[in-house]
């Protein structure tokens, strides 16, 4: 099988919000497999989960986890709010506290809303950014601040044409970047995917013989970090 470090290809997995379910149930898989993804995380949790009425893990819990188990820490605006609906001013202070609230390079569009004015402002304090247009990205990729993303729902997750992707992805020298929200055994929302489904999907995944590496790490050509070791302490997620 061929090393995953030299893999023509590449998969990102994106976890949008920071919402409980996906803290105590995707972080163990993702341990379990020695896979770091990217968390997107808005500062004001609080906020965004009266908002979806969901529970939300806080951003501080979010870092933790992040520095502990070698994951990249996105910046997903501070009240997730459409940046593009917001003035000059109040654009600004989302990009600076966000990015300084999680020590982000890569920015997560919050509902995934961006134009030119966005992009140009988020290109003076990040190094990247991911949309949710639909799509697979080259390597190096034509436009590091509008990535798009294959974006999880209920209605569009199949494993099937993910994993299509995937093996594309291997074979042409790709960037799949998969995008998840909620990740729960008991799916309800049009952006909830079934546990199952994504631990059947993480399997095949494992499978390839495809690099796995955050956003950061891709846009940074860098090389996976050693796997770090599963903790001792089984109660940690």
């Amino acid at each position: 099988m061929q090393d995953r470090a030299v893999s023509r290809g590449v998969v990102s997995l994106v976890f949008d919000d920071g919402y409980q379910d996906v803290f105590d149930h995707v972080l163990p898989l993702l341990r379990q497999r020695g896979i770091r993804a990217t968390f997107a995380i808005p500062v004001d949790t609080e906020r965004v989960a009266r908002t979806e009425q969901a529970a939300l893990a806080s951003l501080e819990t979010w870092k933790d986890v992040c520095h502990r188990d070698g994951h990249e820490l996105a910046a997903h605006g501070v009240t997730h709010r459409p940046l593009t609906e917001l003035d000059d001013v109040e654009l600004e202070r989302e990009l600076r506290e966000s990015q300084t609230a999680t020590g982000a390079t890569t920015l997560v569009y919050p509902g995934g809303a961006f134009d030119e004015r966005v992009k140009q402002a988020a290109t003076t304090v990040f190094r990247a950014a991911r949309t949710t247009a639909w799509g697979v990205e080259n390597l190096p990729p034509h436009d590091p601040y509008a990535l798009r993303t294959l974006n999880a729902t209920s209605k569009n997750f199949r494993r099937w044409k993910f994993q299509a992707r995937e093996l594309q992805a291997l074979l042409v020298g790709q960037w799949v970047i998969e995008t998840f929200h909620r990740v729960t055994a008991h799916p309800v929302h049009p952006h909830d995917v079934s546990l199952d489904d994504f631990s059947q999907h993480l399997s095949w995944l494992c499978r390839l013989p495809i690099r796995i590496a955050t956003i950061c790490d891709v846009m940074h050509d860098r090389a996976p970090l050693p796997t770090f070791a599963p903790p001792h302490n089984g109660n940690i997620p």
